[in-house]
């Protein structure tokens, strides 16, 4: 099922992705045409980004390796699944051993 986007939730991803783009461009972490050549994209369009224009859908993957980000940092949204290094242990262990996980299954 797909969630319903709006506007003003649409403009912020949109916002992020111009940022994120330009800061990296800006920061000299890479080019415009470093940017462009791994995107399979015109240098223009490259432009385009850091002006604020948005990249398609299938671009964002592949912009996110790119840039070195996660696609929850270029989207500018929360990473529902953002467990720290405690919280794998922890599940690691209750994989582990099968009376853990009973229990917790039952909650």
């Amino acid at each position: 099922m797909m969630k319903y986007i709006s506007p003003e939730q649409t403009e912020l991803i949109r916002e992020n992705i111009t940022k994120i783009i330009s800061n990296k461009i800006d920061n000299k972490e890479i080019t415009q045409v470093e940017l462009a050549k791994i995107c399979n994209v015109s240098r223009s369009t490259v432009q385009k980004w850091c002006k604020g224009t948005c990249p398609t859908a299938d671009k964002l993957p592949i912009i996110c390796k790119a840039l070195n980000v996660n696609e929850y940092e270029l989207l500018g949204t929360e990473n529902p699944f953002d467990f720290n290094m405690d919280d794998v242990k922890r599940i690691d262990k209750i994989n582990s051993n099968p009376s853990l996980k009973d229990v917790v299954d039952k909650y």
